[in-house]
Formats: structure tokens, sequence, C-alpha cells
């Protein structure tokens, strides 16, 4: 684990340092994730920004932050795409709309690929699957508002 592979032939893998050779049936490769390190922003040790559960960064005040580049935990582009909307509340609120801020509580949606069909599962805390969508529209980027505009764009205008 942790290192860099330079190949991956016949079921051995090679470490790019040469030293290491791991012979394996099955391989599972995972990015090592970096975020954008943005300069006179805090950030964690790998370059994501730091937020609270509103999107506000830490020690500057007025900025928020969401998304993938952040220190959410989860990397997924539907989590990335409710997270703003905790981020809106808080900036709305602070600058006297009637709203209140709402924290971010990720709601976790996937497709799982089954070859006889689809599974949708979903976690929020609690876990749920179904057959049927348990989200609309059933997308890659499950998120109230964006899903159904980016749906919307795939429709034919009928006449």
């Amino acid at each position: 684990t942790d290192c860099e592979v330079q190949s991956v032939e016949d079921g051995v893998v090679r470490a790019a340092t040469g030293a290491i050779e791991v012979r394996a049936r099955r391989i599972v490769a995972l990015p090592r994730l970096n975020g954008p390190r943005v300069a006179g922003l805090p950030a964690d040790e790998h370059g994501f920004l730091a937020v609270d559960e509103l999107g506000a960064v830490p020690d500057a005040p007025g900025v928020y932050g969401a998304g993938d580049g952040t220190t959410q935990p989860i990397k997924q582009g539907g989590v990335a795409a409710q997270q703003p909307a905790a981020a809106a509340h808080a900036i709305a609120a602070s600058a006297g709309a009637p709203v209140r801020p709402v924290p971010f509580r990720p709601v976790l949606r996937a497709e799982l690929l089954t070859g006889t069909g689809s599974t949708f599962l979903r976690q929020s805390p609690e876990s749920s699957a179904s057959d049927t969508a348990t989200f609309w529209p059933p997308t890659k980027v499950a998120a109230a508002h964006l899903a159904p505009y980016l749906a919307s764009l795939d429709q034919v205008p009928s006449g």
C-alpha cells in the first residue's frame, strides 16, 4: 500500500522503486487525492480547503467553500453538489435574509449495476436499497436543484 506502481504484468505488481514485487489475483488501485491548496486559506495536509458544516472557512471571515476541493471526506459528485446549499443558506443569513442556516449532512446515493438490473442505494445516515430509484432523476449527480436541471438539458424539445 501507499506506493507508486511502475507496472502490472501477468499478475505481478512492481513498485516504481523496483524493490517491491507482489503477485496477486486481484488488484485494487485508488488515486491519491490532493486538494487545490488555495494560497492564504487554511488547508489540511493534502491541500483540501478547511470548512465547517456550514461551508465557512475557519479564520477567514466571509469565505465559504463547497465541493470536492474541501475537507468533506466523501468525494462524490452528488455529495459535492449538495454541500453548496449549506453555504448558500449561511451566506444568505449573514446578509440578513430571513433563512436559518442548515448544517451540511451528506446523502450518499448510488446506482449499483448488477447485470440483471439496477439496485439503488442511499445512506443518510440510515441505509436503504431498492430495485426502483429512491431519488429523482436517477442520475450520477443527485442534488435537489442540479439533478433536475441537468436532466432538463437531456430533454428533446417537442414540436
